[in-house]
């Protein structure tokens, strides 16, 4: 299984730890009367606009601030709920998790055979920084001068000792490089 899919997979088990939770149902309940409260606040504004008569116009306004007073307080309430329940580690992990998807996403940020995410560029720059050399990325951004072919060979323990760091001990990867 690829990284890729054990993170997503990962998403997927949380989340659906998270929403068969205990807490979540008051969560749940505290987040529907916030958007019960956004909505009344909404129509009393869009009816306040559209109203003629200056007084109604005004109470209505007068209630649409009330309302947002309510959002705000319901919204502490759902902060406080969430912060003092395991909601908050989930909500977390999945922040994590959503932003390291991000990162593995492969993006075209420069034509060729050059790093295309932030993942592959951080990679290559610890692959430069072990080896001691900089990867010709005029070329195919993989490419050698044949002295610095030399210094790569000269530092391939450290290489292969980096690439090995970043599997567990398990992994086929990993199992791949001790041959």
């Amino acid at each position: 299984m690829s990284i890729d899919a054990e993170v997503k997979s990962k998403i997927v088990d949380i989340k659906s730890v998270r929403k068969s939770s205990a807490c979540m149902g008051q969560s749940n309940a505290i987040a529907k009367r916030t958007r019960q409260i956004q909505k009344e606040k909404k129509e009393c504004l869009t009816r306040a606009l559209s109203e003629v008569s200056v007084e109604v116009s005004s109470q209505l306004t007068e209630r649409a601030r009330i309302l947002a007073l309510e959002e705000d307080t319901s919204k502490d309430a759902n902060r406080v709920q969430t912060a003092e329940t395991e909601i908050s580690e989930y909500n977390l992990i999945l922040g994590g998790l959503s932003e390291f998807v991000e990162i593995l996403k492969p993006r075209k940020i420069l034509d060729g055979k050059r790093p295309q995410s932030d993942l592959e560029y951080a990679f290559w720059k610890s692959v430069e920084s072990r080896a001691g050399v900089k990867l010709d990325t005029n070329n195919s951004g993989k490419e050698q001068t044949n002295s610095q072919g030399m210094n790569c060979m000269q530092n391939f323990s450290e290489i292969t000792d980096a690439l090995l760091g970043m599997y567990p001990q398990e992994h086929e990867v990993d199992q791949w490089l001790l041959l």
